[in-house]
């Protein structure tokens, strides 16, 4: 039976979460029946329900499915050891659902838990890029939910963890944009760089041209510049990519900037 998940996601995402639910039916009964070396079990079944989270992490913008991509990287945590890539998605969970959620204490323990894989996922796998990137997203971002202080307090490790994740993978968008953060927050008597900021956005956005994260970040960055018809421009450049990066965070930031676009419009800008 050969199952194209991410196919059937695109076209019909209940059908793709009823697929995944059957096929670890069948594996449990497959883990059941079979007789095969221990090692090979564990590194098939941790990759399958890896698979499976990536799938559903794809459609995080469908009710729930955060929250089982959460459940089967977890599953597959328990199957795969080191040099997994596995922490850190696990960590990358926790921060969108610490940044969507309003509750304060449910954001403690989102941010807790992130960090706690986060760390575990540079130990792991010290030469995975995406595990140096996202332990310096969810700190940096528990630092701000904390306040100026602790930003500050945790600048330079936020900072080095982002460089680290840029010599490891040159390619790295969410590097950049996170560098551009960085240097656009940070205030300049302890190292930021407004200009910086610009060039390292602009670089995630020649990288990946159809990440409309990256370019949602930087309407932000004009929006706060006062820079107002630069950023209408940017926030219609989003309306225009016809298929995002990533389907999901696409869906999000379209609706993001037509919002802001309304606001604009509603206070007298236009462009």
């Amino acid at each position: 039976m050969n199952i194209d998940l991410h196919k059937e996601q695109q076209q019909n995402p209940m059908r793709c979460l009823f697929l995944a639910f059957f096929c670890s039916l069948l594996l449990v009964v497959l883990h059941q029946t079979a007789s095969s070396d221990d090692q090979f079990d564990s590194l098939f079944y941790g990759h399958y329900y890896e698979s499976v989270a990536d799938r559903l992490y794809d459609s995080k913008e469908i009710p729930g499915n955060l929250l089982l991509a959460l459940e089967y990287y977890k599953k597959a945590s328990n199957y795969l050891s080191t040099n997994s890539e596995v922490e850190w998605k696990i960590g990358r969970c926790y921060w969108v659902l610490a940044t969507k959620t309003v509750k304060e204490e449910d954001r403690l323990v989102y941010f807790k838990e992130g960090i706690r894989y986060g760390k575990l996922g540079v130990k792991n796998n010290p030469d995975s890029s995406n595990a140096h990137l996202w332990l310096s997203l969810i700190v940096g971002s528990s630092a701000m939910d904390q306040g100026v202080v602790r930003t500050l307090y945790n600048r330079e490790m936020i900072k080095s963890g982002l460089e680290t994740a840029l010599r490891i993978n040159p390619s790295n968008t969410n590097a950049y944009v996170g560098l551009a953060g960085w240097y656009f927050h940070v205030p300049k008597f302890l190292g930021g760089d407004r200009e910086k900021a610009f060039q390292y956005i602009n670089r995630a956005i020649r990288i990946e041209p159809d990440y409309t994260s990256a370019r949602l970040v930087k309407a932000e960055f004009l929006l706060q510049e006062n820079r107002h018809p630069e950023a209408i421009r940017t926030l219609k450049e989003i309306l225009n990519i016809k298929k995002p990066a990533i389907r999901g965070d696409g869906v999000e930031n379209v609706n993001n900037a037509r919002k802001m676009l309304d606001q604009l419009k509603a206070e007298g800008f236009s462009g």
